[in-house]
């Protein structure tokens, strides 16, 4: 039986293919970070908690869908570091701009080099090892 790329012991066969509650979690945590990111600041006092939150979509994801969420979450880096930037630097133009994008760049290569392969797209039943 051929071993997950995803996890160590773990048969391929008995991984389940992604479930409707992950797709809505996935789908909820991209709508609350847009949502978040439209208002004013909120998305600082909640970033402890979604960065990891995009970070698990992220990794769950497709390639496809994991270019949205690292977007999303470059975005949530972004003005991170721009809130930090201005605060510490009392509005010096060179470092409020330079570095949100250092930000948004960084996060976005944490997230490509961490998350590791995407996962299989389906997975037949228990007992039949191979990917359809």
């Amino acid at each position: 039986m051929r071993e997950d790329p995803l996890g160590p012991g773990l048969p391929l066969a008995t991984r389940r293919p992604p479930s409707k509650r992950r797709t809505a979690s996935r789908a909820v945590i991209a709508c609350a970070t847009v949502f978040l990111l439209l208002g004013q600041g909120e998305v600082i006092v909640v970033a402890p908690i979604l960065l990891p939150a995009l970070w698990w979509a992220y990794r769950w994801s497709r390639p496809s869908a994991r270019v949205g969420f690292g977007f999303l979450a470059g975005l949530v880096a972004a003005e991170i570091v721009w809130f930090v930037a201005y605060t510490v630097s009392r509005e010096s133009r060179p470092l409020i701009y330079l570095a949100p994008a250092l930000g948004f760049a960084g996060v976005n290569l944490l997230f490509a080099f961490s998350s590791g392969p995407p996962p299989p797209k389906d997975v037949t039943r228990a007992g039949n090892d191979r990917v359809r």
